[in-house]
């Protein structure tokens, strides 16, 4: 789906009567802010699917899938992020820094959690913390790096089932489906958006990968100090 450009030059992808964040537009966006849209965009597009014949409803219901399985990764990828503000916060705070300078942030971090922290459980410092991070986000980017190779061979199916010759690739049911063109046309627009929003909820994730790796470098230089 092509990019529209609104009357305050906003970027939006259109989807019936709804604008859709476009790719352009999301990645300037602050993080935050950039996920929830795509969560209320998603939102917009919705989870339902009208059959149309079985070669293209084979397309809109894996489609669906990616689509279903793009949602709930970048849910759970928010709720990882949220259950370790303080990690983030220590990320967005000392990138950049000295191994020196990392070092004695990482202490003045430890020392005013452990104020804070429940006596009845161990406290878990900074570099540790950002250890279990790494881990909990190392299955959400293979599960994303996976939805987005399914996203590329659905988008080659669609394009052609809707640009080639309908009796040469589906036989028979060619004649049914050219019964039903507003149907095929309708669904047609509903699967684009959906892999559309699923591609940018991907790269929304993909693009995290970089906290990823700034985590791992700071935790190094912080265990080589200890």
């Amino acid at each position: 789906m092509q990019p529209m450009t609104g009357p305050n030059g906003e970027h939006y992808v259109a989807f019936k009567n709804k604008k859709l964040i476009s790719k352009e537009r999301a990645k300037l966006l602050k993080r935050e802010k950039r996920a929830s849209v795509i969560q209320r965009d998603m939102k917009k597009v919705g989870f339902s699917v009208q059959p149309v014949s079985p070669v293209f409803d084979s397309i809109n219901y894996s489609v669906l899938s990616i689509f279903r399985n793009q949602f709930e990764l970048l849910e759970e990828y928010q709720t990882l992020v949220d259950n370790h503000k303080d990690v983030m916060s220590f990320i967005n705070a000392n990138e950049g820094k000295s191994a020196k300078e990392l070092l004695e942030e990482a202490k003045r971090l430890d020392e005013q959690l452990k104020k804070q922290h429940d006596s009845d459980e161990k406290y878990v410092p900074i570099a540790e913390k950002m250890k279990r991070y790494q881990m909990a986000t190392g299955r959400i980017y293979i599960e994303n790096g996976r939805l987005a190779a399914e996203l590329l061979v659905q988008g080659v199916r669609l394009a052609a089932v809707l640009q080639n010759n309908l009796e040469e690739i589906i036989g028979m049911e060619g004649f049914a489906m050219l019964l039903n063109a507003h149907k095929v046309a309708e669904q047609s627009q509903l699967t684009k958006a959906r892999m559309h929003m699923s591609a940018v909820a991907n790269e929304f994730i993909d693009d995290e990968k970089a906290v990823i790796d700034i985590t791992k470098e700071i935790q190094k230089i912080i265990d080589n100090e200890i």
